[in-house]
């Protein structure tokens, strides 16, 4: 096959021919006119505001491109993300039109290309034009969710989502186009090629269905290779499209294991025909999702291998609000980042997008499942002939692709959809057109398409949801299914409720903190360094976001002193909160087997759920996660008067730890020492100590540090007896010594303390990382901490700054 790359510099007009400039493609209309200044930067400041004007234009892309050869075969031009009302010229012919960027464009040239000198052009119009004439052209309202900023009628277009604006993220309604663009030029073209494995015994079979499309009849030759097996037939081809139906058998491969379990054995198959070629990297593993009825409701976990997996993750949205910004280096560093804090698995958010192959073959790789949601969330949706027929075009291009991937793990129908029935009042007037409607849409295109396409691999029709033909309130029911808990957020309940619940598979819960203070600098100027003030508060999404930070805060914690600390502060309240949750949930398995927290990352500088903000640097909640999802934990909590402590063990084998309670004072005396030797079965949770709480006198000067030790590891956790803002906690004096690396790009740092120093957080103001971040230090102990400078600094240990919980009042 011959390809044209069309990416690289094109021309950008506005159909009505005040704007015009240039676009690099692969990229968006609003990073064009970014960096031709014809607009400013919308993260910066209340920018935002500033550029919304941009959504209600058309546009035109053009290229000029020299064809040097005429060409007979098979000849198309190919985007794989058209973004999203568009058509298609070439030399003034129209070759396509597209309305879904979630269903590639590949247009047939029809001869519209010619020898020598071609025009390209790809019109866009604006979307959010399209979205409001297609909501007052239907015969009732499709209600759907808004934002502080907002495009009004995104269900209406198959678009990502968030691009009309959320509770965290900006309204850049833009257009563009992504990914691959090109011209292709093919006697015979792949397509659609999906696998199904099945594994009887060390023998796994591996059924090979496909597409191919031929430019004339002809006699070719189909090869299929696959850890060592090879298949070799002669097929006679007709012109136009032919579907082809395979079995390869492959004995004993090397199987394939979520992260923390084994490896990540992937083996290259290798499809081709005439001058058409593919390759797919094949994971051999089975995944089950365990739905089974029990004395508490419907559980939910995945089975992996015969092995039964605690889900450890987050969810994910699109890496940037500006597509031109998604580039693979955040996302590779994304995913290492959780992969490196033992997440197992990711939630692809129902309000984003479909990824990117190498976002699911960078999953493979690090054995990150993936829960994958369609991309419909929080709306009710149209169901006409054209919006159903679009929609199931799209899901029939996607779930091949996907299926394919060792990490899929489950095809999940929304995100909260089933919930919207119940939020607006023209659905709570007439609930039944409206639960008709879905099931048009979810039951009878979605779930039909996942059914028939991927047979292996389990549907599940919401999220949260009780099962299929559940509408119940998953939201607050902890007993069937998977759960979204946000009573603690948004209303306003302590987070000791985490301990009131237990669900079977926890998909969403979370907090929201404020990103790095080098984050703030580079979108709000020193004179609004304050959380209230007007550039805070528009980088802040939730309606009531700052305020609930705020008086959580109250709650919890002592008034910090100045701007810095308030922003850290909010980082310690956030890993307190999801750590809570997390090791409650985990201590009480196998009754819960999953926690996906909300969520992984930004797509844009802002207060939020993330762990990991929009510049990729991790909270102090990301730092956490590598403690309370580590495979081997110790965890303690306070409940109705009684202390119970609890040690996890996610190993498939068992293991002999010893625990060291250490009562102690906050000078860091310890009071007393309690110790118990442990036998921690394989996947299991052990409660193996409770006790009174102490008496209200001592409450305030005394806690407990947890230690557990095993053959090759420590690990260890505290646990305070009342809210932080009621302890007496001593001014600790940290002394900080560096240490010479044998690595030339990190620093190591030793740190010791006099007294107890909580949530212990280690900055730079010229950028960089840190090993471990927001830990415990005890007096007598040295923690050894390697340091990666900014790219524009040298790393000196000067440089580095310190605080820790009673230092930030």
């Amino acid at each position: 096959m011959r390809k044209i790359d069309l990416t690289g510099t094109w021309s950008l007009k506005s159909t009505d021919g005040k704007i015009q400039t240039e676009i690099e493609l692969p990229g968006d209309v609003l990073t064009a006119l970014i960096a031709a200044k014809i607009i400013p930067h919308p993260y910066k400041g209340r920018n935002e505001l500033e550029v919304q004007w941009v959504n209600q234009l058309d546009w035109v892309l053009e290229k000029d491109i020299e064809i040097e050869e005429s060409f007979e075969n098979l000849q198309t031009f190919y985007a794989e993300v058209l973004d999203t009302v568009a058509r298609v010229e070439v030399n003034s012919q129209e070759i396509g039109r597209s309305d879904n960027m979630f269903i590639p464009a590949r247009f047939p040239l029809d001869k519209a290309l010619k020898k020598g000198s071609n025009k390209i052009c790809i019109y866009l119009d604006s979307p959010e034009k399209t979205a409001c004439d297609r909501a007052e052209d239907y015969p009732y309202p499709v209600p759907t969710t808004s934002a502080p900023v907002a495009s009004p009628h995104r269900n209406f277009l198959r678009k990502v989502p968030c691009h009309a604006g959320w509770d965290w993220g900006p309204c850049l309604m833009t257009s563009g186009v992504y990914r691959k663009l090109e011209l292709n030029f093919s006697d015979t073209r792949l397509e659609n090629i999906h696998t199904d494995l099945q594994a009887e015994g060390e023998e796994w079979t591996v059924r090979v269905r496909g597409e191919i499309i031929s430019a004339k009849d002809q006699e070719s030759e189909l090869i299929m290779s696959l850890a060592g097996c090879e298949l070799r037939e002669t097929t006679d081809l007709t012109e136009g499209l032919q579907s082809f139906d395979k079995t390869l058998t492959i004995k004993s491969p090397s199987l394939w294991w979520p992260n923390g379990e084994g490896e990540q054995k992937l083996y290259p198959l290798k499809i081709s025909v005439g001058d058409s070629e593919k390759t797919l990297n094949i994971g051999f593993r089975t995944i089950e999702v365990i739905n089974q009825e029990d004395e508490t409701g419907l559980s939910m976990y995945f089975r992996v291998n015969g092995r039964d997996i605690f889900a450890k993750g987050a969810n994910w949205i699109p890496t940037d609000a500006l597509p031109a910004g998604q580039d693979q280096a955040k996302v590779q560093n994304l995913l290492e980042s959780a992969s490196k804090v033992h997440m197992n698995m990711l939630r692809v958010w129902g309000g984003g997008q479909y990824e990117s192959e190498e976002f699911y073959e960078l999953c493979d790789q690090l054995g990150l499942l993936v829960w994958q949601d369609f991309m419909f969330a929080c709306s009710l949706y149209p169901t006409n002939s054209e919006f159903l027929d679009s929609v199931d075009r799209e899901v029939r291009s996607q779930i091949p692709r996907l299926k394919n991937h060792a990490c899929l793990a489950l095809f999940c129908g929304n995100n909260e959809d089933v919930g919207a029935l119940t939020w607006y009042e023209e659905s709570r007037k007439n609930r039944d057109l409206y639960i008709i409607d879905y099931d048009r849409l979810n039951q009878g295109v979605i779930a039909k398409a996942v059914k028939e396409l991927a047979p292996g691999h389990t549907w599940w029709p919401s999220s949260p949801s009780g099962g299929e033909n559940d509408y119940s309130d998953c939201w607050h029911d902890d007993t069937r299914g998977d759960m979204h808990y946000w009573s603690v957020w948004h209303e306003g309940k302590p987070f000791e409720s985490f301990y009131d619940i237990l669900p079977r598979f926890c998909s969403e819960f979370g907090f929201q903190s404020f990103p790095a203070f080098n984050t703030v600098k580079e979108y709000a100027p020193e004179e609004e360094w304050n959380v209230t003030s007007p550039v805070m508060m528009h980088h802040q999404k939730n309606l009531k976001g700052n305020e609930i930070i705020i008086s959580t805060l109250s709650r919890y914690f002592r008034f910090p002193q100045k701007f810095t600390d308030f922003l850290y502060l909010s980082q310690v309240q956030q890993a307190w909160a999801i750590q809570t949750a997390v090791e409650y949930w985990r201590a009480n398995r196998p009754s819960c087997m999953g926690a996906l927290y909300w969520q992984l990352n930004d797509n844009w500088p802002v207060a939020s759920w993330a762990s990991i903000d929009y510049t990729g640097a991790w909270k102090l909640l990301h730092y956490g996660a590598a403690r309370f999802f580590a495979p081997l934990h110790i965890a303690g909590w306070v409940k109705d008067g009684k202390i119970t402590i609890a040690a996890m063990n996610d190993k498939d084998h068992s293991v002999k730890a010893r625990a060291v309670l250490n009562y102690r004072n906050f000078k860091g005396e310890i009071i007393q020492t309690l110790t118990r030797d442990l036998d921690l079965e394989p996947r299991s949770s052990k409660q193996f100590y409770s006790t009174d709480l102490p008496e209200e006198s001592k409450r305030q000067h005394e806690f407990l540090e947890m230690k557990m030790e095993w053959e090759t590891g420590t690990t260890s956790n505290v646990l305070l007896f009342d809210v932080p803002r009621m302890c007496t906690l001593e001014a600790a004096e940290i002394s900080m010594r560096g240490r010479e690396s044998q690595n030339n790009t990190t620093r190591t740092i030793e740190l010791t303390t006099d007294k107890p120093a909580f949530y212990l957080y280690l900055t730079c103001p010229e950028g960089g990382s840190f090993s471990d971040n927001g830990f415990h230090l005890m007096p007598g102990e040295i923690k050894v901490v390697d340091y990666t400078p900014g790219n524009e600094t040298e790393g000196k240990l000067e440089e580095v700054e310190l605080t820790h919980l009673r230092q930030s009042y």
